[in-house]
């Protein structure tokens, strides 16, 4: 009986985990999501993940200044210390990767000291949010409206990634023009992407109601919310997992000429990254890529 729950919890988690993870990763999932792991063998997997998520998007960085054989002896710290040192400004990656390689070396290590459950929980977050952390940098030095598709490829990912990323970028308050008024406007169509149409709306009235927002732009918006939230299910491929994500990138990717791919780069790569070994789903009986009039820069949904 155990072993079958052991199963639907994998299950689970491959399924509808909502933070996008290498194929690297996937397998020690469990390790870190099942209510059966012990909070040592948590806090243990969550170092371990840092390690992967390293090879898998650092790699590159840490070995253009050493050997490949030099990486393969390089300690975590001192990986963690590379990209610190990188002058990549990787923004405060490294300060949580460091924070998880602590942790898990008390999860690694015997310990008389009960570890608290909320550390555990916090730690896990931390842990899975290492791939936000990436996207946030890189749009903390580049706009979203950088080319007329650097929103569209960032539209591939999942909703949930989107909406935290955009929350980052995107707050009550702080809409002062049509380039803040674009950011808010991707933020309510990914909450309703996401099946949070109520929290979107709720944020409509939010910024309405600061004066953020004249009547014909709440309206504008209001609309938009209803016209995705009715075809979100069936006509416009929303990426549900990471083999839709894949589907979706490649296609963008298929018609971006030179230029856009050059100016782009650093988006393109994080996402090839993750994507690497994943296989795209089908497009199905979905419209595919709908240009959307957005008001303020070109997107596509």
């Amino acid at each position: 009986m155990r072993t079958n729950k052991l199963l639907a919890t994998r299950d689970f988690t491959m399924d509808h985990v909502t933070h996008p993870i290498p194929k690297p990763g996937h397998h020690r999932l469990i390790d870190i999501l099942s209510e059966h792991t012990s909070k040592e063998t948590k806090l243990s997997a969550c170092r371990w993940f840092v390690e992967m998520m390293i090879d898998v998007f650092f790699k590159q960085l840490i070995t253009s200044s050493s050997s490949i054989k030099a990486y393969e002896r390089m300690s975590l710290v001192n990986k963690i210390k590379s990209i610190r040192e990188s002058g990549m400004h990787y923004g405060a990656i490294h300060i949580r990767m460091d924070e998880i390689r602590v942790a898990g070396n008390k999860g690694a290590h015997y310990n008389k000291r009960n570890i608290d459950d909320d550390e555990v929980k916090d730690i896990v977050r931390k842990c899975l949010e290492l791939f936000d952390l990436l996207l946030i940098d890189w749009f903390q030095k580049n706009k979203f409206n950088k080319t007329e598709n650097t929103a569209t490829i960032f539209s591939t990912l999942m909703p949930a990634v989107r909406v935290r990323v955009l929350k980052n970028f995107s707050k009550i308050g702080e809409i002062n023009d049509n380039y803040d008024k674009a950011l808010f406007h991707k933020l309510l169509l990914a909450l309703v992407k996401n099946d949070q149409k109520s929290e979107a709306i709720k944020f409509l009235n939010s910024a309405k109601k600061q004066g953020e927002l004249d009547e014909s732009e709440f309206y504008f918006e209001l609309n938009s919310i209803s016209i995705i939230d009715e075809k979100r299910n069936n006509e416009l491929p929303v990426a549900k997992n990471l083999n839709d994500s894949k589907r979706n990138f490649e296609k963008v990717m298929s018609r971006l000429d030179p230029a856009d791919k050059r100016e782009n780069k650093g988006l393109i790569e994080i996402i090839e990254r993750l994507h690497d070994q994943i296989n795209p789903s089908e497009l199905g009986d979905s419209l595919g890529f709908q240009k959307y009039a957005a008001g303020y820069f070109v997107s596509y949904i």
